[in-house]
């Protein structure tokens, strides 16, 4: 029989409430622990569910890290694509705004790609070995971006592929000393430090 339109949307809000709560939790405990030394026990006890119930949504941590990976590069390309149009330097100066305030409103988030030791220059996956296809959407727009900073005449003529990939070390650097100094309420310091240094990376001298 049938599942009752309403008593489906119910079940549908439930599964939902479940994964929203077990993938914060996890997220929480691979920031603390790391991925390897993390266990489903852990992120259980942390999200507070049964094993049973962890399991019925998840498979086991490679599944809950891919969905975790998968909602912040969504989330990340509603931002990205949001600021896509202008002038290049405008819009690179946009994207730090929105990529720093993104990475510290989900701090856990940001300490677990942290804590990971990955070049975030490489587009791979140290977790589980996986291209990071996905993330490519976001390094291929801002590649696009730089292409047409160089036809701009504003970015220095060099590849955007590896002026990408000095980006993405430089956020890095920057933040990783941001959390190592707990330096909690210097947002707008940081942004404008990054912006500098891109700065300083990609446009002409005057």
């Amino acid at each position: 029989m049938a599942m009752a339109p309403g008593r489906e949307r119910v079940r549908e809000a439930r599964r939902q409430m479940y994964r929203q709560l077990i993938t914060d939790a996890a997220e929480a405990v691979f920031a603390d622990r790391g991925f390897g030394d993390a266990k489903m026990s852990d992120v259980a006890r942390e999200a507070g569910v049964s094993l049973k119930t962890l399991y019925a949504n998840f498979g086991g941590k490679v599944d809950l890290y891919r969905a975790i990976q998968q909602v912040r590069h969504e989330e990340v390309m509603k931002l990205t694509e949001a600021v896509a149009d202008g002038p290049a330097l405008d819009v690179m100066m946009r994207r730090v705004v929105v990529g720093v305030e993104y990475l510290l409103d989900h701090p856990n988030f940001l300490r677990f790609n942290l804590r990971e030791g990955n070049a975030w220059a490489v587009v791979s996956d140290p977790v589980v070995g996986d291209d990071v296809g996905h993330w490519m959407q976001v390094v291929r727009l801002e590649e696009e971006i730089l292409q047409r900073g160089i036809d701009e005449g504003v970015f220095v003529d060099e590849r955007p592929e590896l002026m990408s990939k000095m980006i993405r070390a430089l956020y890095q650097v920057q933040l990783a000393d941001w959390v190592e100094r707990k330096r909690r309420g210097d947002r707008e310091e940081l942004i404008a430090l990054i912006q500098r240094y891109i700065k300083r990376l990609l446009c002409r001298e005057a």
